[in-house]
């Protein structure tokens, strides 16, 4: 009776050596972009697809802000009340964060031709402050050369209000610049955002996409 101890550990630690190696070895979901982290929106606030089986090219790149922090904005696409999401958030310091996959289509234009041709990206801050970060900065062009050159999108910022038809254009644009689905001359989607306001320095962003896009090319 009293080596019962022992013969149960002696059956129960090579089954725990199993589980623990298991979950050593395990690796977590890859990632579209090599220099982002994973953490995946609720399923409930997005549409899986298979976006270049179907047709859906991504011809524009969407820019957000949050009005928080990186942390809010991965707080609330987990949450089913948002019915809401995007592909990626940028934090002040730069961190990538993956929410939803590229092929899928994220909820973030208030427009759904937009939400089917495009990705979208959060970016920590206030649109009516100017509070945005060098490393945010940096961090946010880098991905988006890479998708830029991924999906052959235009390198450009167009001004003004994108087209009606997402089919028609192609660039990277804010939030404020995606038509109303119902009247094309107001921006802002369906609700009439005007993210990322005018304190994101876009003269100083393109440079930068254009230095990364460049260097990806010759690297």
């Amino acid at each position: 009776m009293r080596n019962r101890p022992l013969l149960l550990l002696t059956l129960v630690l090579p089954l725990l050596m199993v589980v623990f190696l298991f979950k050593l070895g395990s690796k977590p979901e890859a990632t579209d972009y090599p220099e982002a982290a994973w953490e995946p929106a609720l399923q409930s606030n997005f549409s899986e697809s298979n976006r270049e089986a179907n047709g859906l090219k991504v011809r524009w790149i969407i820019i957000h802000v949050v009005e928080g922090d990186a942390q809010a904005a991965l707080n609330w696409f987990k949450d089913p009340r948002a019915k809401a999401s995007s592909h990626y958030i940028v934090g002040y310091d730069g961190m990538v964060y993956q929410m939803v996959k590229e092929k899928d289509i994220a909820w973030h234009a208030g427009n759904w031709a937009y939400n089917e041709h495009s990705i979208g990206i959060e970016h920590a801050g206030y649109a009516d402050r100017k509070i945005f970060t060098e490393e945010e900065y940096k961090a946010s062009a880098k991905l988006v050369a890479y998708l830029l050159k991924k999906y052959n999108v235009s390198l450009q910022h167009p001004e003004g209000l994108a087209p009606a038809d997402p089919t028609q254009g192609s660039g990277v644009i804010g939030h404020n610049q995606v038509p109303d689905p119902s009247d094309p001359s107001v921006g802002g989607g369906k609700s009439h955002h005007y993210d990322p306001g005018v304190n994101w320095d876009w003269k100083h962003f393109m440079e930068l996409v254009k230095q990364y896009y460049e260097e990806q090319s010759t690297g």
